[in-house]
């Protein structure tokens, strides 16, 4: 009331773009990371059943399962591309000044999740 007025700090464009890179990689990390647990989970099922029809399209599922994960390490790998060069583009930042990529890569992911998931 009788202090002085705080001063915001305002976001600029850079600001945005990098936040906006981070929000790509936090999603598409995500996704990463249900593929892989979808490929894991569609290899288990291979594994249950007995020579037959039922294994055929098992085998077939997790083919295509491996297919969206793969799709989804390179997207992931793209998000990580962008945001570097986000990150690299001169101009204020006022927001990000301290904002660095700090991401796991693909490969890191897809073993973590397998850890979690099989080693426990």
């Amino acid at each position: 009331m009788f202090g002085k007025k705080k001063e915001t700090v305002q976001e600029t464009a850079l600001d945005k773009k990098i936040r906006e890179a981070f929000k790509v990689i936090h999603e598409s990390r995500d996704n990463l990371e249900s593929k892989v647990i979808d490929v894991i989970r569609r290899n288990g099922v291979v594994a249950l059943y007995p020579e037959g029809a039922d294994k055929a399209k098992a085998i077939i599922d997790a083919e295509q399962a491996k297919h969206y994960m793969i799709n989804a390490i390179a997207q992931y790998d793209e998000a990580i591309r962008e945001l570097d060069v986000v990150l690299a583009m001169e101009g204020e930042r006022n927001i990000t000044s301290e904002w660095f990529n700090h991401f796991f890569n693909s490969h890191e992911i897809v073993e973590n999740v397998y850890y979690r998931h099989c080693m426990r």
